[in-house]
């Protein structure tokens, strides 16, 4: 047994410390360092050479007993497992950049795919990639933490040149998100919402809206196909493309976009829609900051329709009609495509489930 020594914490880093030891822990597994039946250094000796609380070092033991790497017993210490399930079914990488942390969609699909993951007897990690505001990114945690082996690996809604990274590799690569093929990808899943899109058009039109405003933020698909529908439909369409912002305390931006945008378009003499579609969650709790402003109500001056997150919606005058994002019910999809590719049974091309409109009175005429 060694003092707990073998790696470094690095402060400057915004990946937790708890996550730092795990990894650390996890690397000395791989490498041989600790192995099977080996007991882990004390939850005070990792304090002590890493300079951490125990608190820091409970939350990383407890992550590699949840991806049953150890086996936490009372009074005998942390044991490396054996050749458990977890070890045949092999291991899952997911990767992100840094900013999901603080996203609620990103969060909740990753922690219901380890769950899910954990549950099948595949080891899951997670790794984060520091992306700054004007796109470029860090790819040096990425880089260490594909020098241990994985037998898959996935991103969600990373940049473009994460994505080539991973298409090449060498490990079985998976986009979550993705609206393209990927070279070099073994598969890429697109979120499928033609039902949610059409029962929210259906309702405008039989509201009688004949002026269509969609704010599509960072040229999503779900918007360009809610704007086609509404064009299908014979409703007149305003669409609106607002560029994405990239990078940590991104969302505090994007909410500025949201009000800044709603103050230019609603200002006085502007003609105004007869509904707003609005894309993006973030982006729809300033806009509705900036209809107050306005003295725009809802639904007596504009109706309005937003994208949110289950577990995740705006705060609003009045209810509103929503396009519901429901992370963990799209995160089984994702998990049986994942599983598709390690069994080899999968497609290059596939969707996951992910949205339903529910009506509301932001919509105005009752709801049905």
């Amino acid at each position: 047994m060694t003092d707990g020594r073998q790696f470094r914490i690095d402060r400057n880093l915004a990946v937790p410390l708890a996550e730092q030891v795990a990894e650390g822990l996890r690397k000395g597994i791989a490498s041989g360092l600790y192995r099977v039946g080996d007991t882990l250094p004390s939850f005070n000796a990792l304090s002590a050479a890493h300079g951490v609380s125990q608190r820091v070092t409970r939350e990383a033991v407890r992550m590699l007993a949840a991806e049953g790497l150890v086996v936490v017993r009372p009074r005998s210490g942390c044991r490396v497992a054996g050749a458990g399930a977890n070890a045949r079914r092999g291991r899952i990488l997911a990767v992100f950049h840094d900013y999901h942390r603080y996203a609620w969609y990103a969060m909740a699909m990753l922690s219901e795919v380890e769950r899910l993951s954990t549950r099948a007897g595949y080891a899951f990690e997670t790794v984060y990639v520091p992306l700054a505001s004007n796109g470029v990114c860090d790819m040096t945690p990425l880089e260490d933490a594909l020098r241990s082996p994985f037998s898959l690996v996935f991103s969600q809604h990373v940049v473009g040149k994460v994505e080539r990274f991973l298409a090449g590799c060498g490990v079985p690569y998976v986009a979550i998100g993705a609206s393209y093929c990927i070279p070099g990808a073994a598969m890429a899943l697109s979120a499928r919402s033609d039902d949610a899109d059409a029962d929210c058009v259906d309702r405008c039109v039989a509201l009688g809206v004949r002026k269509a405003l969609v704010v599509d933020y960072g040229r999503t698909a779900s918007g360009s196909a809610v704007a086609k529908r509404f064009l299908s439909a014979g409703v007149e369409v305003e669409w609106r493309q607002i560029p994405l912002r990239l990078g940590f305390g991104c969302q505090q931006f994007v909410e500025r976009d949201g009000y800044e945008f709603a103050l230019g378009r609603f200002s006085p003499g502007m003609p105004r829609p007869d509904v707003a579609v609005v894309m993006d969650d973030y982006f729809l709790r300033g806009f509705l900051l900036g209809l107050e402003r306005r003295r725009v109500s809802v639904p007596e001056d504009v109706r309005l329709v937003g994208l949110v997150n289950k577990g995740f919606a705006p705060a609003s005058p009045v209810p509103l009609a929503s396009l519901v994002v429901d992370a963990r019910r799209g995160a089984k999809d994702v998990f049986a495509a994942l599983r598709s590719v390690l069994d080899g049974t999968n497609a290059q091309r596939g969707y996951y489930g992910l949205m339903h409109f529910e009506d509301g009175l932001s919509l105005g005429g009752g709801i049905r």
